[in-house]
């Protein structure tokens, strides 16, 4: 599905003609449609994150917790920036996470699935998380020399400032995490797991909610 008709079908308050027209002009320009209708103020960042990830049944992530430096340095931050897209981390089943801006971009899948030689699983994030995770992710890369080879070689390290879920025991986690990080942590892992879909879980939030009315 193409990102304008995702919006029409949501319902989004934009005008058809303005639509287009933003989208045409990002489109000639080289622009990501993502950028596009965020800079400009036609969209909530956190509003289109969320409408993406209902329409490509995944979750939205928290990129200020989440990425692991080693994934996020599998691809160049050239195609980082131009795809909108970083690697976040493993899954229990083989595949690597990795957030965009628009999964919904076959050709972002394509080349960032091609770059890392392994197949991906889409999340999606807000336009400024990813462009202040990919900043983050880089900026931690240093040199070392690598000894008996006298030269230069990347060494990939961990500057995050929250703590590394490998280490960190799970009691400091959730005391540390918010409600709303621990609902997505339970649904992110029920999805990849296979035992809900995005759609299960929206019909489920939908009967809870109108329970509640009833009452």
């Amino acid at each position: 599905m193409r990102l304008e008709d995702l919006l029409v079908q949501e319902g989004v308050a934009i005008p058809a003609e303005k639509l287009r027209r933003v989208l045409d002009g990002a489109a000639g320009s080289g622009q990501h449609a993502v950028e596009a209708l965020v800079d400009k103020g036609l969209i909530a960042e956190d509003v289109l994150a969320e409408v993406l990830a209902r329409a490509c049944s995944t979750v939205v992530v928290d990129l200020d917790r989440t990425p692991e430096i080693e994934a996020a340095q599998l691809i160049s931050k050239t195609l980082a920036m131009e795809q909108l897209a970083l690697p976040v981390s493993s899954s229990p089943g083989g595949k690597l996470r990795v957030a965009f801006a628009n999964p919904l971009e076959p050709r972002a899948r394509e080349l960032v699935e091609e770059a890392i030689g392994r197949p991906i699983q889409p999340l999606v994030a807000p336009l400024s998380a990813i462009r202040r995770a990919i900043e983050q992710a880089f900026a931690s890369r240093t040199t070392r020399v690598v000894k008996g080879r006298g030269e230069i070689a990347p060494e990939q390290t961990r500057k995050m400032e929250a703590p590394s879920t490998d280490t960190a025991p799970l009691h400091r986690l959730e005391q540390e995490a918010t409600i709303e990080q621990r609902h997505e942590a339970l649904l992110l892992a029920l999805i990849e797991q296979g035992v809900i879909t995005r759609a299960d879980y929206a019909e489920a939030l939908k009967r809870l909610v109108s329970r509640r009315r009833d009452e």
